[in-house]
């Protein structure tokens, strides 16, 4: 076939703000932006650099318009469209074979007979689509990308997507469903990186199909194929950009970071103050009681109705508030018929059944309950209301979404809610744009942070405090789950719970891994159980590792605060922190905890075993518990009883630690431990510090400290630098623990306001 080819440079119009709806179908506009477009009788390309690191590719079928950027994507999954980015100089070169556009060191050639790519980098091809790029039949769509076949090029990311079936990070080789699902696929992120130093970014919620296998490729049900060249080279570069564009975290309440423990679904309101009462007894901390399904009078779908188990709600939310504990409740945003906003709802959603039927499968979505469009203001606005007079009004602190990713049906694109998506691409949207709805009104509402818990969860839930959780995964899926959620600035909690610990040393090790992430959470809402019931050794090295989880909850939120200015998260794989060491790029039974803590969680559930540690070359490392340095690339065995997990300091490490009492809310002293390692090169470290639950960080309410320390020879130089911001904090002192070279010394510093510099011979 003759292909009639044109090749022009258009003016694209895209949506500036459009609030949160999908189904827009119009937006403002903000000021208009070059894009080039090559068109032939197959399709269209549109190519738009965002930056010179930041690609946008759009591809339309033979006759086919562009999609109206406010349809296809949620502005709560993505903060950012390329009309929010300054414009850029672009050069352009043109020829019958194709057009080459440039803006910096980035440049695009687009074939104009079969629309393929090419996008390098310093004169260097560093990603190239298949010679026939792009496909379309029906209203499936098509990309096909070149993997380096050799070997080398290697791929990571996308979120827990793999489940169960989750064996390992890398993704060469695999083929992966772009659709949540109750079996176990609970949070995707549709981001992938390649060790060729870029990363790719699928723009869209549509359910497909990715494969890394030598057919490099994507495939869509329905949509536009629509994604983003994010050139890094570094991991760190690559996921700061993308978190520009998707949007990057708010600081997380501090209370977050505290133990959540949820009760029992049969727990009553007594019930659940005595477990809190009981694990204060213990000298065990925790921030969170979690209220299961009971506290609904019928779940599966919701009532939004309390149960005879809370015959005084507010009451029982005040006594909880004096145990210095928020309260988290259990929910699904599925109405039940008797909830008292189903019958007002339903111009704004449809019911589970009624979806079944039309998509014709035996299988009720939701429970058979309400399913509220939340693209909708109407039922956002209603579900609001619900929440305010039946929990937030009362003074509940915070949600957990459940099986916003059970939809054994809603797979239809003819099937649509009523704003006008597709079921389809709405299943992989709701936990997402629930969630976030319900973060944005407390914050409109109430003027203070939240957090959450959800399952079901998409790009865009790494813009707010909330994690995602499963009920059943193995402990080494727990531990992978929690290291690709890092790769795109969310996070996962890998609970506790009594039923799936089959021994104390299965409750030990999941405790101690616990623990050692962001947002621990023992989850008993199966069994009346609570670890001060179990045996003295589990009991143990339990507190020892919430003891330890609290300490370090100012080195922990003050990483928050990196990564809501950068986009990079508080758990690292450890190729973020590490490039130049290849052996660490597949590591999946380690992880870092900011770039200081490297955690070993154990997998055997016997007394006592050894475990084998790989070192990241390119530092030295000092084990936690012993004080023993070992240089970087070495593998050791290391000895682990039942309550030890290998934790590692890198070199150049300093650790901000707290004192807190029953909860983060409760300080026994003011004083910041600090801990130094230092190194031959000058590292730093800033401590952040705010009121912990209000935005006011955000106009400057909070304070900053940079802290660094190097060495030479047997000299140490630590520096407390001036801090920088409004907040004021107790009086109080720095005591500094600097570990060199085998020796452990210690000062004090007044934290006066002023600068101060230490020098240790």
């Amino acid at each position: 076939m003759d292909a009639r080819t044109s090749i022009c440079t258009a003016q694209s119009q895209l949506g500036l703000r459009a609030g949160i709806a999908l189904a827009l179908l119009a937006a403002a506009f903000s000021a208009a932006r070059a894009e080039t477009v090559v068109s032939n009788a197959f399709g269209r390309l549109a190519v738009n650099f965002c930056r010179e690191d930041l690609v946008h590719f759009r591809y339309a079928p033979g006759g086919a318009e562009f999609t109206p950027q406010a349809v296809y994507v949620a502005r709560q999954a993505i903060e950012k469209t390329d009309a929010d980015y300054a414009p850029v100089k672009v050069r352009e070169s043109r020829s019958p074979d194709g057009v080459t556009s440039a803006c910096g060191k980035t440049s695009v050639s687009v074939d104009a007979k079969t629309l393929g790519i090419a996008v390098s980098v310093d004169g260097r091809v560093v990603f190239r689509s298949a010679a026939e790029a792009f496909s379309a039949d029906g209203e499936g769509r098509r990309a096909s990308f070149v993997r380096d076949v050799a070997g080398e090029e290697r791929f990571m990311g996308l979120g827990n997507i793999p489940g169960n079936d989750f064996k390992s990070l890398e993704l060469r080789d695999m083929t992966y469903d772009l659709w949540l699902s109750e079996k176990n696929v609970h949070a995707i992120v549709p981001l992938w990186y390649s060790s060729s130093g870029y990363g790719i970014y699928l723009c869209g919620s549509n359910r497909g199909r990715i494969s890394f296998t030598s057919d490099y490729s994507v495939s869509l049900e329905g949509g536009e194929m629509n994604f983003y060249f994010v050139w890094g080279p570094s991991y760190k570069k690559i996921l700061a950009n993308w978190s520009e564009l998707a949007g990057r975290m708010h600081m997380p309440p501090l209370y977050a970071l505290g133990l959540t423990y949820r009760g029992a679904g049969g727990f009553n309101a007594k019930d659940l103050e005595n477990v809190i009462r009981e694990q204060h007894a213990a000298g065990i901390s925790v921030d969170v009681v979690g209220v299961e399904p009971g506290w609904h009078s019928r779940a599966y779908p919701c009532s939004f109705r309390w149960s005879d188990r809370f015959k005084d709600p507010k009451g029982f939310l005040d006594v909880m508030h004096g145990l210095g504990v928020k309260v988290n409740f259990w929910e699904h945003p599925y109405y039940s018929p008797d909830c008292p906003i189903a019958k007002a709802s339903e111009p704004y959603g449809r019911w589970g059944g009624d979806i079944a039927k039309a998509e014709g499968v035996d299988k009720r979505y939701g429970f058979g309950g309400f399913v509220p469009d939340m693209t909708i203001p109407a039922a956002r606005d209603l579900y609001w209301k619900l929440h305010e007079d039946v929990l937030f009004g009362l003074g509940a602190d915070g949600l957990k979404v459940d099986e916003t990713d059970d939809w054994a049906v809603g797979r239809s694109l003819a099937v649509k809610m009523p704003s006008g998506i597709s079921c389809n691409a709405y299943h992989n949207l709701i936990g997402t744009l629930t969630c976030n709805f319900v973060h944005e009104r407390c914050r409109d509402v109430y003027g203070r942070r939240t957090f959450l818990f959800s399952r079901g969860n998409w790009a865009g839930m790494q813009r707010w405090a909330t994690s995602a959780y499963t009920d059943f995964y193995g402990f080494e899926q727990f531990v992978m789950s929690v290291i690709v959620q890092s790769c795109s600035g969310s996070y996962y909690t890998p609970e506790i719970r009594n039923r799936e610990t089959p021994n104390d040393f299965a409750y030990m090790r999941r405790a101690e891994m616990m623990f050692l992430t962001p947002f621990p959470m023992s989850n008993e809402w199966q069994e009346n159980a609570v670890v001060t019931r179990r045996s003295k050794a589990v009991l143990d090295c339990y507190r020892k590792y919430n003891a330890l989880h609290y300490s370090l909850i100012p080195y922990i939120y003050s990483l928050f605060r990196e990564q809501n200015k950068t986009g990079i998260a508080v758990v690292r794989a450890l190729p973020f922190e590490f490039p130049g060491d290849p052996a660490s790029y597949g590591a999946s039974d380690v992880f870092l905890l900011g770039p200081s803590l490297l955690v070993r969680p154990v997998a055997d559930f016997t007394s006592a075993c050894d475990a084998k540690v790989r070192l990241p070359k390119g530092s030295a490392w000092t084990d936690w518990w012993k004080g023993a340095v070992y240089a970087g690339g070495e593998t050791i065995v290391y000895p682990c009883p039942a309550d030890v997990m290998p934790i590692f300091i890198r070199s150049g490490a300093i650790i901000p630690m707290g004192r807190y009492g029953r909860s983060t809310g409760e300080l026994v002293s003011p004083d910041i431990d600090l801990l130094v390692v230092p190194s031959g090169k000058e590292t730093s470290f800033t401590l952040y510090e705010d009121d912990g639950i209000s935005f006011d960080y955000e106009k400057g309410a909070c304070r900053e400290t940079d802290i660094s320390a190097v060495a030479k020879g047997e000299s140490v130089t630590v520096r407390i630098s001036k801090p920088r911001g409004t907040y004021k904090t107790l009086k109080r002192v720095f005591n500094l623990k600097i570990v060199h070279h085998g020796n452990t010394v210690l000062r004090k510093v007044q934290d006066d306001g002023e600068m101060h510099e230490i020098t240790i011979q």
